[in-house]
């Protein structure tokens, strides 16, 4: 690792990139594999984002990446509703990286105050 002029930390080392990112998406899936959900009865809106993106996706111009995360896009409203049944899934004109802009909250808090 270096320090750069502002004082942040890059890698140069790709390898060691690839195996850190490796090692947190196991760590994540690990814990939320062994989180216990509980059931929730009330209203649950849940926001999804409309477009897909391969924004920020190692080896986005490798076919196959691109097909497994279009894949997982396809099916992250069914995977909530199977979570969560009775949820109101909600599409907002957006991608996933851009859900906390200022515009996908503006759509979000219009949804939320004009039921």
């Amino acid at each position: 690792a270096n320090r750069r002029k502002w004082g942040i930390w890059s890698f140069d080392y790709t390898e060691s990139l690839g195996m850190l990112r490796e090692r947190l998406v196991e760590e994540t899936s690990g814990l939320l594999q062994s989180q216990v959900l509980y059931a929730y009865p009330g209203d649950i809106r849940l926001f999804l984002a409309n477009r897909f993106t391969t924004e920020h996706v190692q080896d986005a111009d490798n076919k196959s990446v691109e097909e497994r995360v279009y894949g997982q896009f396809s099916e992250n409203a069914s995977a909530w509703r199977e979570l969560v049944p009775h949820c109101r899934i909600e599409w907002i004109e957006s991608d996933h990286w851009h859900m906390l802009d200022r515009l996908a909250i503006d759509r979000i808090y219009d949804r939320l105050t004009h039921k």
